[in-house]
């Protein structure tokens, strides 16, 4: 077949009918592309909103940049430089702590993230000025300078460090249990050989020698620092318990209170002994009087665990349910299905309506700082401030309990998360890396923080409609979903959950929840007033939890004002029947000005609404912008004022507290807390005792609360 190749003229008319419809099929394909691109958009908007939010948040310029932001974590390298900077300058006199031989020496102890002034901060985060020096703060020991002191220093900056400022110093007797000091404490508890014997004859274990032929019967210690304000030294009260799991559920009638007082650990010595009951003098005296028969001994058998049993299911008499063949149905699960609605960014978190930056303390844990809801600013800070607990007892360890577990540092206690039990499977996980005295470059702590969206199980808002006379038959809801920012802090015995929670709403919740194991001692006709037995062999003591928080608002700037909304009673009578008296409720505000007049203490009797507000930002409605302040559980302490412990912690004397802002008033706590009651490093009754004015100005409210 041959194909016709005869060229056919081409007219004018074919020409530009030609032109034409190439014109037309151009327009026709720009207007496709253009309905595609639309249709897309609208798609990703109202259909399967949550597939692009992702990347319309990432590819939202914002000022997150890991390489300058004022609250990335002090990287190893800048670690390593301060550590030089000060450990090559003989001026300081200081020793790496893992040359320690003995305890003590000059060394230093912790090394963190020193906070900018707030203004600079605000200032490098509007763009209005460069981002301030990153600078380290210090917690240095020295136990040789005469007299004794800690010194916190400020060294920076960190890329390259060259100078170092004091920062202030306090009296060497109150500072923070270290590492170096624990340790001598085991061994100079070691040196009292006779402690071993004691234990095996009267309660079947001991503390050093107790593996014998393969078999574990071992004694360990809980340690309770003993409030300053009761002897003015530096004192421990040692409770033994079996070390078997989980140990405070298994105590020893036994206590001992060490005398740390001396600088010189070999100095150091048992000053009293709880015995069954009784309290002897040192531990040589109450040897004595063991030795010589004059003390009466009751003999406290090791715990057993049967098969089939655990310690603490044997303890309250009930076996274990033996394993069913029947297979079990899975929990219900939480999950993404379009992946994460939120970012993170370094210490950078971005959700569709909020965003906020992290960074982490050892004292107190993780803070939150620049918190804004649709870009709107409400909060400069909010982090937990402190947790306390005060027991009561008959016997000298509980009846004079109080703790304040900053002493210890949360930072260092934020455990592990598990993925599925601790958070949802799908949440993110942060590290985090903190130096302390056990790791003074720094500690890698991983899956220490998590980050997830979870549905409240709630609808935000609803109403169904079902009267035609009315509205017409109608439904309205809108599903209900918050974002979450959780860490765990395993203390010792106690477990405790916070989350720091964002609702779509624009609400900020702050919640703790509390797991762990309780503290026991031996049960005693004399504890029945102060203890519940929970076994036969151990008995829980009543005992206060307190929370304490910070919370730096700025609502759409620094100049807030703070209102008490109360409610009260009305006598009034009804016109239109016959003037019959009659009780109603209304409400009235009350402006406070300053921070004596805001220092609130909780009455049952007289509810009230708390409000912080901008009086120059108002809405639509003519009305300020503001929240409200809310609390499940305001807190009471029960102590009066200046009892033991309680000066130490006297933010708890104030379910709220509103302190005007300044930046040498970071914190309401310290880790010094127990050992500085006379003096307390950080004194919050001075915060609000120069009665500062409050009105339109940057303020922390200071909120605490039972759980």
């Amino acid at each position: 077949m041959k194909w016709n190749t005869r060229r056919i003229p081409v007219t004018r008319k074919v020409f530009l009918a030609s032109i034409a419809l190439n014109a037309v099929l151009s327009v026709l394909l720009i207007f496709l592309v253009i309905l595609f691109t639309g249709l897309s958009w609208h798609k990703c908007k109202s259909i399967t909103r949550e597939a692009c939010l992702v990347d319309r948040l990432q590819s939202t310029e914002d000022d997150a940049d890991d390489g300058h932001d004022i609250f990335k974590q002090i990287t190893k390298d800048e670690m390593q430089s301060i550590l030089r900077h000060l450990l090559e300058n003989k001026s300081f006199q200081l020793y790496h702590h893992e040359s320690l031989s003995h305890f003590p020496q000059n060394f230093i102890y912790s090394v963190e993230l020193a906070d900018s002034r707030k203004q600079d901060v605000l200032n490098y985060i509007s763009g209005t000025s460069p981002m301030p020096e990153r600078e380290a703060i210090l917690a240095v020991f020295y136990p040789l300078k005469e007299p004794p002191i800690v010194e916190h220093l400020i060294v920076g900056p960190l890329s390259k460090p060259t100078k170092t400022i004091q920062d202030k110093a306090i009296p060497y007797k109150v500072r923070q249990v270290s590492y170096p000091e624990l340790w001598s404490l085991y061994k100079r508890l070691f040196d009292y050989k006779e402690l071993d014997e004691i234990l095996m004859e009267n309660f079947g274990a001991a503390m050093f020698n107790c593996i014998k032929n393969g078999t574990k019967k071992c004694v360990t210690i809980h340690k309770t620092p003993l409030c300053s304000a009761y002897t003015g030294e530096r004192k421990m009260w040692l409770s033994l318990y079996y070390d078997i799991e989980y140990y405070t559920l298994h105590p020893i009638n036994m206590f001992l209170l060490m005398n740390m007082n001396s600088l010189n650990s070999s100095d150091w010595f048992i000053e009293t002994v709880w015995y069954q009951g009784q309290l002897y003098g040192t531990f040589q005296e109450f040897l004595d009087l063991l030795r010589g028969g004059k003390i009466t001994s009751v003999y406290q058998r090791f715990p057993e665990s049967d098969q089939g049993y655990s310690s603490l299911v044997r303890s309250l008499r009930t076996k274990l349910k033996p394993k069913s063949n029947k297979p079990r149905k899975r929990p219900p699960l939480q999950f993404e299905p379009n992946g994460h609605r939120y970012i993170i960014k370094g210490e950078f978190i971005q959700s569709e309506n909020w965003r906020f930056r992290w960074k982490v303390n050892l004292s107190n844990g993780p803070r939150l700082f620049d918190i804004r809801f649709k870009e709107e600013k409400i909060v400069y800070e909010l982090s937990l401030q402190e947790i306390a607990v005060i027991y009561t007892g008959h016997n000298p360890v509980f009846a004079t309990a109080g703790l304040a577990d900053s002493s210890e540092g949360l930072g260092i206690r934020m455990g592990s998360l598990v993925p599925g039990v601790d958070c949802p499977s799908h949440a993110s996980f942060l590290d985090v890396r903190i130096s302390s005295g056990d790791f003074l470059e720094g500690a890698d702590y991983p899956n220490s923080i998590c980050v997830f969206e979870l549905s409240t199980g709630l609808p935000l808002r609803r109403h169904y409609c079902n009267s035609p006379g009315h509205a017409g038959i109608f439904y309205g809801g809108l599903h209900s979903t918050s974002l979450v920012f959780r860490t765990i802090f395993a203390i010792s015995n106690y477990d405790y959950i916070l989350d720091y929670i964002f609702y779509e709403n624009g609400v900020i919740e702050t919640r703790i929840h509390q797991s762990g194991y309780v503290l026991t001692s031996f049960p005693a006709e004399q504890e029945a007033l102060y203890t519940m037995n929970i076994s036969e062999n151990a008995a829980g003591h009543l005992h206060l939890h307190l929370f304490h928080f910070k919370a730096d608002i700025d609502i759409m700037g620094t100049e807030n004002r703070y209102a008490v909304y109360e409610v009260t009673l009305q006598n009034d009578s009804l016109q239109w029947a016959l003037n019959k008296p009659h009780s109603k409720f209304k409400y009235s505000s009350c402006l406070k000005r300053t921070e004596r007049d805001a220092a609130f203490k909780f009455s049952f009797d007289a509810p009230k609404q708390h409000v912080i507000f901008n009086e120059r930002n108002r809405n639509v409605f003519g009305q300020p912008r503001g929240y409200r302040i809310s609390s499940n559980s305001w807190a009471n302490k029960l102590l009066p004022e200046n009892n033991g412990f309680e000066r130490s912690i006297s933010w708890a004397r104030y379910q709220l507290a509103i302190t005007k802002q300044k930046d040498d008033e970071q914190t309401s706590s310290s880790m010094n807390t127990i050992f500085d009651t006379k003096e307390p490093v950080v004194d919050f009754e001075g915060f609000i005792a120069d009665d500062e004015d409050i009105v339109d100005k940057a303020s922390n409210f200071l909120i605490t609360y039972l759980s």
